[in-house]
């Protein structure tokens, strides 16, 4: 039985820490290296992982300043000694039979990533109790990952995965790139993105196995509260743009739909930089949004599967008559004062 190292970034969790642990070393398949990363919390959460270890030789506790998600996750890769590596959020859950599953979908088909689907009611997870592999779909060239992972239109009917690496699981010696702190948004699409260039085959459980908990306070949200609203923005923007300029070997509708991606997100965060007035702090981001808002702005307006017609006609006025879209963002923020 080979080992899965589960990686926990943990900051300011204790909430809902407990349940999080109980849900991993509960699991069926036993052969687990867990490790906690404490990431400079100033709740209980340290005092809680440290119990934990004390009752389950299994656990390891890492203790740190407060260095951020990326520097936590890495810290965590740094410490695996698994064969296989996964991610739980500290705030979440899995159901008793993830890692027996994944496992078995890995190696069953020989794949170099498995991925589930997920829930947000803890009701919905899997509690089946059968290690029986369950439907599964398998997916071997770059581009029905890539699909996966930017849910693009023509996955969406088979399968809901996301972008995520909690929902995922990875071969450790297939891991050659780490997070990129530039990330401030969408670091799970960047180390996937990474990830998958030298991955063969993606092996999709068609089972919520993954509890994702929504509420205000959730480890990837606290992080976040921390960056500003338009350096978030433009962050994810620039990764769409990234990936839709780099991503080869595809067909022109999968980079449609990654353009139209890049247009959407750089529309997002222009809004922010004008609604905080930070044109300046952003000048160069300001420039290429709008460029990438020019040229894929038809490619975005004609996917009315993705978006809705406030976001069309938000995005091609952006692109077409940006003295109006500008005054209309200056009174947004007037009113929001």
């Amino acid at each position: 039985m080979k080992m899965v190292s589960v990686i926990v970034p943990i900051y300011n969790a204790a909430c809902y820490l407990e349940s999080c642990i109980d849900s991993i070393i509960n699991n069926t398949y036993r052969n687990l290296q867990i490790i906690l990363i404490d990431d400079g919390s100033t709740d209980s959460s340290a005092a809680i992982c440290d119990k934990f270890a004390a009752s389950d030789s299994r656990i390891v506790v890492i203790h740190q300043r407060n260095s951020g998600l990326v520097a936590a996750r890495n810290a965590g890769i740094g410490a695996a000694s698994g064969d296989y590596i996964s991610f739980v959020d500290a705030d979440d859950q899995i159901a008793p039979e993830f890692y027996a599953k994944m496992v078995a979908a890995i190696e069953s088909k020989d794949a170099d990533i498995a991925a589930c689907e997920y829930r947000n009611k803890l009701e919905d997870i899997s509690l089946n109790q059968s290690s029986k592999l369950c439907n599964s779909a398998v997916l071997q060239t770059f581009e029905e990952q890539l699909s996966v992972l930017t849910c693009a239109p023509s996955i969406r009917s088979i399968t809901w995965t996301g972008p995520y690496v909690w929902n995922k699981l990875y071969k450790s010696d297939r891991i050659t790139e780490l997070f990129k702190k530039e990330c401030l948004m969408c670091e799970d699409l960047r180390f996937n993105y990474d990830y998958i260039k030298s991955s063969n085959k993606m092996v999709v459980v068609m089972e919520g196995l993954y509890f994702y908990r929504l509420h205000d306070g959730s480890i990837t949200g606290v992080y976040r509260k921390k960056k500003s609203s338009s350096a978030n923005g433009v962050a994810n923007a620039k990764l769409w743009a990234y990936i839709a300029q780099n991503a080869e070997g595809i067909s022109k509708t999968l980079h449609n739909y990654l353009q139209a991606r890049a247009a959407y997100t750089a529309h997002g965060a222009l809004w922010r930089v004008y609604l905080f007035g930070e044109e300046e702090i952003y000048s160069d981001f300001v420039k290429e949004a709008k460029r990438i808002i020019y040229a894929a702005s038809s490619l975005l307006c004609h996917d009315r599967e993705t978006y809705g017609v406030h976001v069309r006609c938000a995005v091609w006025s952006c692109a077409h008559v940006f003295v109006i879209w500008k005054m209309i963002v200056k009174c947004s923020s007037l009113l929001s004062r």
